[in-house]
């Protein structure tokens, strides 16, 4: 016989209810279930929360208390929804990178195109001085020199050769001197004139059938070479025969380093 004491609202008395330790236990059980047995007699004392709920709240108490400064970003969240500016500011930094953008790499490049420029006029047969293969009417043009061979000049580049076209009206072929005039006149800006012989010019006879194509060309007086320095490193080689009232050829350009 086990004695029970029990606070159940419809209980209001001390009862004696005999059991086996076995009942005792599942109505002990029971009575957990519908909180009827409290761990404590006082019920003053106020209920404790359980351990994990306890822990959660103190948790998130102390998160809301820490600013958000110390708080890494891979840990934030953003509810924001992404602002509407974001295409204007975008532009406003455009606009201030090339703002403060350096005046004068502009002016650089200027310059040297301005420069590249200047160089290949100074270079090229084409602008100054003669009359290339671009500007020379076809009727003017002899039939050997219309359509040029595929040969090109070496040097450290390879170089095609262009008919050219000078006005002069000698019947002999020209010498250094003359070809000088011939450049000045067309105010082509010539380095130093040096003649050569056909054997110096080509060695090898990589470029006999340009000479003969020259030589047909003219009234029958031969032909002339004619090194003219451009600069340090390039030069221009000019085969020149004598036409009607003009000196007749081709030009090839040189890097010679």
């Amino acid at each position: 016989m086990l004695k029970l004491i029990s606070r159940a609202p419809h209980l209001n008395r001390t009862s004696q209810i005999p059991c086996t330790a076995l009942q005792l236990t599942r109505l002990t059980s029971v009575l957990r279930q519908y909180s009827v047995l409290r761990p404590h007699s006082c019920a003053s004392t106020p209920p404790k929360l359980p351990f994990r709920t306890h822990l959660l709240h103190s948790r998130n108490h102390t998160f809301r208390s820490i600013p958000s400064s110390f708080i890494p970003a891979s840990h934030r969240s953003y509810h924001n929804p992404p602002s509407s500016t974001m295409s204007d500011d975008a532009s406003y930094t455009s606009f201030l990178e090339k703002a403060n953008a350096d005046p004068k790499a502009n002016s650089n490049t200027h310059e040297q195109a301005s420069s590249t420029s200047e160089r290949r006029t100074q270079f090229d047969p084409t602008t100054g001085g003669t009359t290339s293969s671009s500007n020379i009417s076809p009727e003017v043009l002899p039939a050997s020199l219309k359509s040029l061979p595929d040969i090109t000049y070496v040097s450290d580049t390879d170089s095609p050769f262009e008919p050219v076209v000078f006005n002069y009206a000698d019947s002999t072929l020209p010498s250094k001197s003359d070809f000088e005039k011939c450049l000045h006149h067309k105010h082509h800006d010539a380095g130093a004139v040096e003649e050569l012989s056909t054997q110096d010019f080509d060695p090898r006879g990589e470029y006999t059938e340009i000479i003969e194509r020259v030589e047909k060309a003219g009234n029958g007086a031969g032909v002339k070479v004619f090194r003219v320095e451009v600069s340090k490193t390039r030069a221009e080689y000019y085969i020149v025969t004598v036409g009607e009232r003009m000196l007749i050829g081709v030009v090839a350009k040189a890097v010679e380093s």
